[in-house]
C-alpha cells in the first residue's frame, strides 16, 4: 500500500500536514479491510522496519487485523539496546522535539526524513524510553514470521527481541537472513536485502503455505516454535 506523505501523491509532511503512528496504522487497517473484501481470502502484511511497527499496531488496535505478518528488520529501538552506539542514538532522538518545533516536521537530514512531527516524536520517545506505540504484552495472536537481517546495522538482537515481545510466542516463526543465504549481488543489511529480495520472497512463500514452523539461520525447520 502507498504510505501517506511518501507515495500516491498525498501531501508531504509540513507544519500544517501532520500525523501519527496511529493514523498510519488506521490507513493500513483500511487497506487490509479493502483487500479482504476484494479477494475474499486471507491477507498477509509484509512490513519492513517502520512498516513492521505499523503492522503490530494495526493488529492491536483494529478489528481489521491481517491474517499474517512478516516483519523484516523490525525492532523496538530503545537506545539501551545499542551498546557503544547508545549515546549518539539517544542524542539523535533528543534532537527530534526541538527540530520539529522549529521546522514543523522532521526534515531530510540523512535519517528518516521528511517525516511528520508527531510520528517522529513518537519514534523518539520509543528510543529514549523503550516504550513503542504498541504494547509489548504478547497480545498479538496473528501468525508472524520474524525476518532478522544478519548484517543489520540498525537493529540489534535485543531490539529485535523487544519487538517480538508484542506477539504471543506460539504464533512466531523466526528466520535469520545472512550471508549464507544471499544471492550474487545481495547482502543482509537493513536496506541492502531489498536489492536482491528473491531468497527472502521465497522463504516468505514457503512459510505462508507450509504452516507454523521454527526457523533457524539459513533454513526452515518444520517443528514447533520455541516456547521459551
Amino acid at each position: 500500500m502507498a504510505r501517506r506523505g511518501v507515495e500516491g501523491g498525498s501531501p508531504r509532511p509540513a507544519r500544517a500536514v501532520d500525523w501519527s503512528y496511529e493514523d498510519e496504522a488506521d490507513d493500513l487497517a483500511e487497506a487490509i479491510a479493502a483487500a479482504r473484501a476484494r479477494t475474499g481470502g486471507p491477507v498477509l502484511v509484509i512490513g519492513h522496519s517502520l512498516g513492521a511497527q505499523l503492522a503490530a499496531l494495526a493488529a492491536q488496535r483494529s478489528d481489521h487485523r491481517p491474517d499474517g505478518i512478516v516483519a523484516i528488520g523490525a525492532s523496538v529501538p530503545w537506545f539501551r539496546h545499542y551498546g557503544r552506539r547508545a549515546v549518539p542514538f539517544a542524542a539523535l532522538a533528543a534532537s527530534v522535539r526541538p527540530v520539529t518545533a522549529v521546522v514543523g516536521h522532521w526534515p531530510r537530514q540523512g535519517f528518516a526524513g521528511p517525516t511528520p512531527r508527531t510520528l517522529m516524536r513518537q519514534w523518539a520517545r520509543m528510543v529514549l524510553t523503550g516504550r513503542p506505540p504498541f504494547d509489548l504484552d504478547g497480545s498479538i495472536r496473528v501468525r508472524a514470521l520474524m525476518v532478522r537481517l544478519g548484517d543489520d546495522e540498525l537493529v540489534t538482537d535485543q531490539a529485535a527481541a523487544a519487538y517480538e515481545a508484542a506477539f504471543s510466542r506460539d504464533v512466531v516463526t523466526r528466520w535469520t537472513y545472512d550471508e549464507s543465504c544471499c544471492p550474487a549481488g545481495g547482502d543482509a543489511t537493513h536496506l541492502g536485502w531489498s536489492r536482491a529480495p528473491e531468497v527472502v520472497a521465497r522463504r516468505i512463500a514457503e512459510w505462508w503455505t507450509s504452516g507454523p514452523g521454527a526457523v533457524v539461520t539459513g533454513e526452515m525447520r518444520e517443528d514447533a516454535p520455541e516456547s521459551g
